[in-house]
């Protein structure tokens, strides 16, 4: 392997950062973050398609698996739906 494509993996490896924090309580699983102005239309399913990539990237999808199989994981993945307030 040539030096260069090493150096770039490394950077690349440095790069990488965790999943956004989650927060679960009884109502279920939450992230915030804020967004000036009026969100445009269909921004919420566009939220949504990104949130269910972030929980199936997140150590929480790992526990969802365990806890209720792949099917009734991405069963309940698909009823994570983003709320826009």
């Amino acid at each position: 392997m040539r030096k260069k494509s090493r150096k770039k993996r490394e950077r690349r490896a440095k790069r990488e950062r965790l999943p956004d924090p989650f927060l679960e309580d009884a109502s279920g699983i939450h992230t915030s973050f804020l967004v000036p102005g009026e969100p445009p239309p269909g921004a919420a399913e566009q939220i949504t398609e990104e949130f269910q990539k972030r929980i199936k990237n997140s150590p929480i999808w790992k526990q969802m698996v365990d806890q209720f199989g792949e099917k009734e994981a991405e069963r309940l993945l698909k009823q994570c739906k983003a709320e826009v307030k």
